[in-house]
């Protein structure tokens, strides 16, 4: 008998296709129970892989008995089916190990900002598509098309982010990865940066393309790549003379073929993009150029020109509206900025819903509805819980309201989901500090260090958190790992210039911070290096000069932040070294512009400021009145954060007023708020001097001695120890400390107060012949 006949008499052929036929119908039933049900994509491959990898059983069975009459069981199928599903189950778990089996959708409970309580249906992780939507490039040799660069990419992001088994970065949140490799305006970036960009953040796409035009109608092409190896998996071209309509086509092309469930589009929102952004070509034009000027140049007076320009166009384009009046707010002009506001907010139904927890939290801060705000946060993250930002925003949240274990899970979440965000890890290592958890920051940051060896930042945070714990030796050995693999790396050199001051090798110092600012090359550098110059200047008692170096500083710093965060952060809680050089004039007038400047529900903002300078002036009457201001502010805007600076006030007020035990209260109050004070000098300084003037001179040596360890070489903790030598009696160790201040500020400002109250001092000290 042939092989053939044999077959055929075995049934094998015939077992065989309708095993084949059976196994087709099964994988489609699978597919179709996944797609309606928004099971796990995985089940239907996990019916590919078991199916196929049971053939050889189906074939050995059909050989040995699929023939009419009954056979016995034989020695190879006893033993080749048996080895085939041990195959078979080894090669799903190698396969299928650690993959998510979990539903393509979960129902959740959320509670909105009113308290209201609903159910959600929300994707689960392994449903969602993670993708990078670079610029596109424009290859119409028409430069007044430019705009449409990022603006594609921008609406893009847009309209997919009504899908939310989608999530996205647009090339705005991309630019910092792709400024620091080079392209500071983002475009025309090579394949290979964009796939490492795309693969270093665990994106699953990158989506590109470019554009060129005959001057009547616009062609627009994507393509679509698989990030892990780079391979294109679609492309497409499109051709028309509307822009929107064109990239409303783009995202339907996109969504189509990144491998979606069938469940995403289920009772999915999914609006063309005229709807959701505007179809006014001209306020798109408009709102897209006044987004560059605005995010990519820190141009906010051409931006707030264009945005107007897109309102007038659509007064309902909800985006614009929003943008125009952030740049508004951001200026100083509330009441403009508040009524383009409350008009966003009447057309926020045109926002994806995301994007609608970007704006309602806007409003609610700005309206200082905070504590909807917070809510809305909370539930931000529940509706998307893959959404980094949403973690992130909210873990700030509750930073702010003193949670700092709250704030670590939030961000310990964000930094799973992007491993990139490296500085996400550094904020959680920074939260463990701020809690006096030492030994976990530095757990932190050593894992980090080990998993990214080749990353300067891990090294430079391990180095920054050693020199904080006064263990020089390990700082100077992570900052000079960090600049072997940063060799220009300017943050290192400035890090390395300041373990030399704190070592007591101010020459050195010098000489590095002047290699610092000579080898910066962005305006970043430039600020952090001046920083670090006008530290240097105060710690030799040259405050004058030092003010002369923050002045050059804030002119940089004026040219890269929007007018509101510039004069809130540099100008008002940024005042000091106004108030270190004792020009209280000059601290005076910055305040009162500042005050002119700022919308009318924040210039209660400049008591912050004020403060300082009521306190250094010892000016207790406006200094008290400054106070209840500072506290409104912190229970307004929730900012629990800040609470340690009243404590600090309070206790410099007590003190003035000649009650140390009360100043002591409010010190020791300071750092049961932010633990890491127990390692922070001049905390710690503050108490030592009331030690020292309620006569607690055990206490006082106790926390010298561990203030030593962190700042040997303090000029302020020598003159401290001075005073409590002087206060024992010991002239002769009150002398030598008072010395050693006047060594450091031996280049000292002839006016510079605390040299001159060194010298004093010593005058009252020596023995007259």
């Amino acid at each position: 008998m042939s092989v053939i006949k044999e077959m055929v008499h075995r049934r094998v052929p015939q077992i065989f296709g309708l095993y084949l036929g059976g196994s087709w119908a099964a994988i489609q039933y699978v597919d179709w129970l996944v797609n309606r049900y928004g099971l796990s994509s995985y089940l239907t491959d996990i019916a590919q892989v078991t199916l196929v990898s049971l053939i050889p059983t189906v074939l050995l069975l059909a050989y040995f008995h699929g023939a009419p009459n009954r056979q016995k069981w034989g020695r190879l199928e006893k033993i080749g089916i048996p080895v085939n599903a041990l195959i078979t189950a080894g090669l799903l778990f190698f396969l299928f190990s650690g993959k998510s089996l979990d539903a393509a959708s979960q129902t959740v409970t959320i509670e909105d900002e009113y308290g209201k309580q609903m159910k959600r249906s929300i994707p689960t992780e392994n449903a969602r598509r993670r993708l990078a939507l670079f610029a596109f490039d424009n290859q119409s040799k028409n430069n007044d098309l430019d705009w449409l660069q990022h603006g594609i990419s921008f609406a893009l992001f847009y309209d997919l982010s009504q899908n939310m088994f989608l999530d996205l970065w647009s090339s705005e949140w991309l630019q910092d990865r792709v400024e620091a490799a080079g392209f500071s305006n983002g475009v025309n970036i090579p394949f290979a940066l964009k796939q490492k960009i795309a693969r270093d953040m665990h994106l699953d796409f990158v989506i590109t393309g470019n554009y060129q035009s005959d001057g009547e109608n616009l062609q627009l092409d994507s393509e679509i790549y698989q990030t892990k190896l780079g391979k294109k998996i679609a492309g497409a071209s499109f051709r028309g003379d509307n822009y929107v309509d064109l990239i409303d086509s783009v995202a339907i092309f996109i969504k189509n073929n990144v491998d979606l469930p069938e469940q995403s589009r289920i009772n999915a929102v999914d609006l063309p993009l005229s709807e959701i952004l505007t179809s006014n070509a001209d306020a798109f034009e408009n709102y897209a150029k006044g987004r560059f000027a605005n995010n990519f140049r820190k141009d906010y007076a051409t931006a707030q020109q264009l945005f107007e320009k897109a309102v007038a166009d659509d007064p309902t384009f909800a985006s614009a509206l929003w943008d125009l009046s952030g740049v508004y707010l951001n200026n100083g002009q509330e009441v403009q900025g508040k009524t383009v506001l409350e008009k966003a907010m009447k057309h926020h139904y045109k926002l994806p819903e995301r994007n609608q927890f970007y704006l309602k939290s806007f409003y609610y801060f700005v309206n200082q509805e905070i504590d909807k705000q917070f809510a809305l946060l909370k539930m931000w993250t529940e509706l998307y819980p893959q959404d980094v930002n949403a973690h992130l925003n909210y873990g700030s949240a509750l930073n702010q309201r003193n949670n700092f274990d709250g704030a670590i899970k939030q961000w310990q979440i964000a930094a799973d989901l992007d491993p990139e965000k490296q500085y996400i890890l550094h904020n959680i290592g920074f939260i463990q500090f701020k809690k006096g958890d030492f030994e976990s920051a530095l757990a932190s940051y050593r894992r980090y260090a080990e998993a990214y060896p080749n990353e300067y930042r891990s090294f430079y945070k391990l180095g920054d958190m050693y020199e904080d714990l006064g263990d020089f030796a390990a700082a100077k050995s992570n900052f000079e790992k960090a600049l072997l693999l940063e060799p220009g790396g300017v943050a290192a050199k400035i890090a390395l210039a300041r373990v030399s001051l704190n070592t007591g090798n101010p020459v050195i110092a010098g000489e590095m911070y002047a290699d610092a600012l000579a080898s910066c090359t962005s305006l970043i550098d430039s600020t952090n290096v001046l920083d670090g110059i006008m530290r240097f200047y105060q710690y030799k008692g040259q405050v004058r000069k030092a003010l002369d170096i923050h002045k050059k500083r804030l002119a940089l710093l004026k040219r890269s932040t929007n007018p509101l965060s510039f004069n809130i952060e540099y100008q008002i809680l940024g005042i000091e070294p106004f108030v270190e050089a004792q020009d209280f004039d000059g601290a005076t007038k910055i305040l009162a512009n500042t005050k002119n400047e700022l919308p009318e529900s924040l210039k209660k903002l400049v008591a912050f400021g004020e403060l300082r300078v009521f306190l250094r002036q010892k000016d207790i009457p406006r200094a008290e009145a400054a106070l209840v201001d500072v506290i409104a502010g912190i229970d307004l805007y929730k900012r629990e954060e800040l609470r340690h600076f009243v404590q600090y006030a309070r206790g410099i007020i007590a003190e003035a007023k000649g009650k140390p035990d009360s100043a002591l209260a409010a010190f020791q109050s300071r750092i049961e708020m932010e633990p890491w004070r127990e390692i922070h000098v001049s905390t710690n300084l503050d108490i030592v001097r009331c030690y020292r003037k309620l006569g607690k001179f055990v206490d006082a040596d106790q926390l010298v001695k561990k203030l030593l360890k962190i700042a040997p070489h303090s000029p302020g903790l020598q003159m401290e120890m001075g005073h409590l030598a002087a206060a024992r009696g010991d002239n002769s160790l009150a002398i030598t400390h008072f010395e050693r201040a006047l060594e450091i500020w031996a280049d000292a400002e002839p006016d510079f107060r605390d040299a001159i109250l060194a010298r004093e001092m010593l005058g009252k000290l020596r023995p007259t012949s």
